[in-house]
């Protein structure tokens, strides 16, 4: 599922500056009409900061001071997504390279409460050089009121997944990390005739770093 996610969001792997990482956010966003509103965020991973020598930024409504941060005094680095008239009003959530981070928009921040706390167990929330990225637990604040795919977005994620990985010959995989209702979607799925890929999925409770045994159904298809 996640794969198939990844096939329908922006690849930001690679991409070496902001600049490359914005015009790959505007081309999904010619491609992918709609995407980008309150209702149907953009979603993209594969970020690295060590490119820019520095985390990115949404920016939020800091002090005025605070909204420009001076690398050695001399270069002024500006907000990084509102800067760019083009994507100052789009709702984004941009996963780091490792997916223990993600990157956010002035838009998605602005749906958080004003009164971020300073800090969080198992997590952070990156203040510098500006708002903008929330790391492991903190993560949590922001898929708290992101608007969750349905059924027919994820169906078509692990369709497409299993088209590709078949165009390379792969017929198995493991899942290292499949929800209940992950599970669920896969078992009603692998009943039809284009299911390709033999799925060995292990569970991630729906609370994050819990043991949840009563969700721990099997599914399992031999045939």
């Amino acid at each position: 599922l996640q794969y198939g996610e990844f096939l329908h969001s922006v690849d930001l792997f690679g991409a070496q500056t902001l600049d490359e990482v914005r015009y790959r956010i505007k081309k999904y966003l010619v491609d992918n009409p709609g995407a980008g509103s309150k209702d149907n965020w953009v979603r993209g991973v594969g970020w690295d900061q060590t490119f820019y020598g520095r985390m990115p930024t949404a920016v939020s409504q800091l002090p005025t001071y605070h909204l420009m941060y001076w690398d050695n005094l001399t270069n002024p680095i500006q907000a990084d997504i509102t800067e760019d008239p083009e994507l100052k009003d789009i709702y984004l959530m941009l996963d780091r390279i490792d997916v223990h981070c993600t990157w956010v928009s002035q838009p998605v921040l602005d749906l958080l409460s004003s009164d971020l706390p300073e800090t969080v167990p198992g997590g952070e929330i990156v203040r510098e050089p500006g708002l903008g990225v929330f790391c492991d637990n903190a993560m949590d604040l922001v898929l708290s009121i992101w608007p969750k795919p349905g059924t027919d977005f994820k169906t078509r994620a692990v369709k497409t997944a299993m088209k590709r990985l078949n165009e390379v010959g792969l017929v198995g995989m493991n899942d290292a990390g499949a929800t209940p209702e992950t599970l669920a979607l896969y078992n009603e799925l692998s009943s039809d005739d284009d299911w390709s890929v033999r799925v060995y999925a292990m569970l991630e409770c729906p609370q994050r770093n819990s043991y949840c045994p009563d969700e721990a159904v099997k599914f399992a298809r031999d045939d």
